[in-house]
């Protein structure tokens, strides 16, 4: 006879047991809402602050899009984290990633990385963080002039809220909900 270990046995959960034979109602999800978009435009000067958020919450970053600084021959473009296409790098191999110097920043600062901190070619990064309260930041700005910049990024802020859900979870129990 099989030990009786009660917990979550629902493996979409985010306190899922894989011990566990009797689900207990315990079960705990994640819900997204998106709280705000902005655009930071690369062709010219562009500081888009959010909407004011709760401090000490869960949030993400999702960023997307392509944008080019300054001579764009050769198809250079960069993404939110990397040179997705370099002239001098090998094409298969989009590897480097945004100077530190910054195209871009977030609350001043350059030295952001998205998880994971892989090149995608989607171009589309996230980015968590806790958040202290008060607006986020992103600026752009292009000393050189903006007549050959092109593109841009579009940043999502989504909070991230755990919820608890009573109820069995488990489709193979008499009193699944």
């Amino acid at each position: 006879s099989l030990d009786e270990i009660e917990g979550c046995t629902d493996p979409a959960a985010t306190n899922y047991d894989e011990a566990a034979n009797i689900d207990d109602g315990s079960c705990d999800y994640f819900e997204y809402f998106l709280v705000d978009e902005l655009y930071l435009d690369m062709t010219q000067n562009s500081t888009p602050s959010s909407v004011v958020l709760d401090a000490g919450e869960n949030y993400y970053l999702i960023i997307t899009g392509t944008y080019c600084v300054g001579s764009c021959w050769g198809g250079n473009f960069w993404d939110a984290a990397f040179n997705a296409n370099h002239p001098y790098s090998d094409a298969d191999d989009p590897s480097i990633p945004v100077p530190s110097n910054g195209h871009w920043d977030w609350n001043g600062d350059t030295s952001m990385r998205p998880t994971p901190d892989e090149f995608n070619s989607d171009h589309i990064y996230n980015y968590p963080f806790v958040s202290n309260g008060g607006l986020e930041t992103f600026h752009f700005q292009d000393d050189g002039g903006y007549g050959d910049n092109s593109g841009g990024l579009t940043i999502q802020i989504w909070q991230i809220v755990q919820n608890e859900i009573s109820g069995c979870t488990d489709p193979a129990a008499m009193n699944y909900d």
